[in-house]
């Protein structure tokens, strides 16, 4: 089902910049405009995909759709990608990726690390989000999951940001803890 009145009236978001909407007024946006199922899909969808770097890939999908596969390979390939390179940076060797910038692999600060990696992400999901239509179901779930790298991101710059990366830190893949 389209929802081109509600797409619309959502601010632009673009790396870099503090969001000016919560993940949580998305959602609540999305209520009065959504049909129950669709928010729903939605809601699910944001939950699956709210920690890309700590939650393994669901057993059960909360949508079966092309645009969910996507995501879902997309996501897959980015946790197969950071365990690689875990791997290849616990046993003290150098490691070249073509899939993540120094900034992530070596890092001058590790929270300049855990910000290359939230931007790798939202580089690799903008390359993917041009096939499907903004306007629609799947364009509100991209749109939520950038939001909400958007406001992760946003944390490690302001004061929260070394309480936001200690718990990175005890449940990051890079840093080996829980997967």
């Amino acid at each position: 089902m389209p929802y081109p009145h509600l797409a619309s009236a959502l601010p632009v978001l673009t790396w870099g910049s503090a969001p000016t909407i919560s993940v949580e007024d998305f959602l609540r946006q999305c209520d009065d405009s959504l049909s129950p199922e669709d928010r729903r899909i939605l809601g699910d969808a944001l939950e699956v995909y709210r920690l890309p770097f700590t939650v393994e890939d669901p057993e059960e999908l909360p949508f079966q759709s092309e645009w969910g596969r996507s995501l879902t390979e997309l996501f897959s390939q980015f946790r197969q990608k950071i365990g690689e390179l875990r791997l290849v940076l616990r046993d003290g060797h150098a490691h070249k990726s073509t899939f993540f910038p120094t900034e992530v692999i070596d890092p001058t600060h590790p929270l300049e690390g855990q910000l290359a990696l939230l931007q790798t992400l939202w580089l690799h999901l903008q390359d993917r989000e041009e096939s499907v239509w903004w306007a629609s179901l799947p364009g509100l779930v991209w749109y939520g999951i950038r939001l909400g790298i958007l406001a992760r991101a946003d944390a490690f710059r302001m004061n929260e940001g070394q309480k936001v990366f200690t718990h990175l830190v005890q449940h990051s893949y890079l840093q080996g803890g829980a997967a």
